[in-house]
């Protein structure tokens, strides 16, 4: 318990997530709930800026600020490397998970009933492919670096309806807003999973692993 609490000091030092970020999120559940007062079955334009800046706060990255410095205290606690990559990835996508949450009561109250947008069971897939493949891609590289991959996949000029089911639910996740994940079929819901699963596994194991040196300021 002692080094949770560790943890939860640090990383409201030291948030892998700026401050701006944290303000846009903050702009987007206001404009959230201007359009959802104004026409209540808009959940999904008002997801739309989340999922955007959810790809680039989870795009946190590791390695850049532990060869910076920035972690000394944190590796040199004691606490295990695991507990700090855990740390580090629940730290880097809450902010979004939270205007999320916001996003799902204000399309409950504007509506009226279950909000069948923000809990679907694909806004819910789409939310954990986004916020955990753009941490786990990221942890050994620059900040945002996970989130522009994902933007230029986005806009490259290809046609994504030609993308296998399982590559389209990873390269596109946001189309799975609002829809019944499971009508996709079991296999690639299943493969997507593995993917995930695989790549925030492979990410905790390198910030375990791997010997973060120190770069000297030039």
């Amino acid at each position: 318990m002692r080094g949770t609490a560790f943890l939860i000091r640090f990383f409201r030092v030291v948030p892998p997530v700026p401050v701006l970020m944290n303000g846009a999120f903050a702009a987007s559940a206001v404009a959230a709930a201007v359009a959802l007062s104004v026409h209540a079955a808009d959940a999904r334009g008002a997801l739309a800026p989340v999922f955007l800046l959810q790809t680039l706060a989870a795009s946190s990255g590791f390695a850049v600020p532990a060869r910076r410095g920035h972690y000394d205290l944190l590796l040199t606690s004691g606490v295990s490397r695991l507990r700090i990559g855990v740390a580090h990835f629940v730290g880097s996508i809450l902010p979004g998970l939270f205007c999320w949450m916001v996003i799902v009561a204000l399309e409950a109250v504007s509506g009226g009933r279950f909000p069948q947008v923000t809990l679907a069971s694909g806004t819910i897939a789409a939310l954990v492919i986004v916020s955990a493949l753009s941490w786990a891609v990221t942890v050994p590289l620059p900040r945002l670096t996970g989130g522009i991959v994902w933007l230029l996949v986005f806009v490259a000029p290809v046609n994504h309806d030609r993308f296998p089911a399982t590559a389209s639910m990873l390269a596109l996740p946001w189309t799975l807003v609002g829809t019944d994940l499971f009508a996709l079929g079991v296999i690639p819901v299943v493969s997507v999973a593995a993917v995930v699963a695989a790549a925030v596994t492979g990410a905790l194991v390198w910030i375990c692993r791997t010997d973060v040196s120190l770069q000297v300021a030039r």
